[in-house]
Order: C-alpha cells, then structure tokens, then sequence
C-alpha cells in the first residue's frame, strides 16, 4: 500500500492496488486507488478497462509471491518498467 501511496504522491495519474484481503482495499480505494481483489476478479480486466487495453506503464510486485511475480509482466505495455521483490 505504500508503495501505491508513494506513485499517487508522485503524481501517477491511476494506481491498480491487488491483494486478497479485503479492509486493506477499501483502504487503498479511500486513498483513491482501484483496489482489486484478485480472488474475486480478473486482474487482467480491471487493467484493460482502466487503460483502454493498453496496459500499466509500471508495475511494482511486492508480495514476493512467486505466480504474481511470474505473471506480473503481462499486465504491462511493451515498453514497461517493473519492479520485482522477492525475498527468500
């Protein structure tokens, strides 16, 4: 959540926030972030519609889980910037 904080403080224009537990999404949507969850919706669609298919220009993965970070750069553009953390 920080991390969508520091990209709205910075001046991205939207930020797409993913987890699974639902309080810290109606946090991040009261920040103004779209909060997704992604064990309810389609990551993919939510992207598409709010890029009218273009895809994010930047993607941060900071869960470390190891199928977010395998599938997180096919939510971006060609020419994208991602940002991967995993801890072992």
């Amino acid at each position: 959540m920080v991390t969508g904080m520091a990209a709205l403080a910075g001046g991205c224009s939207k930020v797409i926030i993913t987890d699974t537990l639902q309080p810290k999404l109606d946090m991040a949507a009261k920040m103004g972030m779209t909060a997704v969850n992604i064990a309810k919706q389609d990551l993919k669609s939510v992207v598409d519609k709010a890029t009218d298919g273009w895809g994010a220009d930047v993607v941060f993965e900071a869960s470390g889980n190891e199928n977010a970070v395998l599938h997180a750069s096919s939510r971006c553009v060609p020419a994208v910037v991602l940002f991967l953390s995993v801890c072992r």
